[in-house]
């Protein structure tokens, strides 16, 4: 089972984030998986680099779609919070505490989680 599933409760009105949405889930499962299976570490290195620098490119793909919207500021406020825990927690990882991985996935499991299906879904609605 993976760590975070994809279901219809992570659709918004937007294909393009829509395919976004499951390949960020689909990064976050492949880090979960090499964590738990105790991969080397330049693997999980190397996997969380990857989440970081795609989750960059969603952010600014999500907020160029929402310019001129309403909802852009409070979408810009969210994922600045969130990019400066996960540097804040990667930055702990890198000075070795191998425990910050699990924070981060576990940050990352209730971002998409409560993030996509709540301020999304607002956000790209029909």
């Amino acid at each position: 089972m993976a760590y975070i599933e994809w279901t219809d409760e992570f659709v918004v009105d937007n294909e393009l984030i829509n395919l976004q949405h499951k390949t960020l889930i689909g990064i976050v499962n492949s880090l979960h998986d090499a964590v738990t299976h105790g991969e080397d570490s330049d693997i999980v290195d190397s996997s969380l680099s990857g989440l970081i620098d795609y989750t960059h490119f969603h952010f600014k793909a999500e907020e160029d779609l929402l310019t001129g919207s309403a909802e852009l500021d409070l979408q810009k406020k969210e994922h600045d919070r969130m990019a400066r825990q996960v540097m804040a927690l990667n930055e702990k990882y890198h000075q070795g505490s191998a425990t910050m991985i699990f924070e981060i996935l576990d940050l990352l499991h209730d971002w998409l989680s409560n993030h996509v299906k709540r301020l999304d879904k607002r956000s790209f609605s029909g």
